[in-house]
């Protein structure tokens, strides 16, 4: 890069559900040359979800939340509902369902996926 060039470098950062985007924009302006060069780049990283959705009471409601989510999948009114709930998403994207008491202990565990034991016939 010669002495009167000028260098511009911008960056953005945002998350949108499990995947997080970052924008790079990098520009140059050569004197020299009499031009502007830039350079747009897009990179895309998804977040690191676990295998097991939770049933929890939080407040007055029920939860059912994703390992690694930073969000609720669904807020009930019942642990039955909640419960409901999470083992239709289980059973879509194959995860372990692991319902908790009022208390926070694990009352049940069930696997609506890929298990690595399953039971023999």
């Amino acid at each position: 890069m010669a002495d009167s060039d000028t260098f511009l470098g911008i960056g953005m950062y945002f998350e949108e559900g499990i995947a997080s985007y970052t924008l790079h924009l990098i520009g140059l302006y050569s004197v020299r040359y009499g031009k502007i060069v830039l350079t747009l780049k897009w990179s895309r990283k998804e977040k690191k979800m676990g295998n097991q959705i939770h049933v929890t009471k939080v407040g007055e409601n029920w939860v059912v939340k994703q390992e690694g989510a930073e969000r609720a999948s669904a807020i009930r009114e019942t642990q039955s509902e909640a419960r409901a709930r999470a083992i239709e998403i289980a059973k879509h994207q194959g995860l372990e369902v692991v319902v908790h008491g009022v208390d926070g202990k694990i009352r049940e565990k069930n696997s609506y996926g890929n298990d690595p034991f399953p039971p023999r016939g």
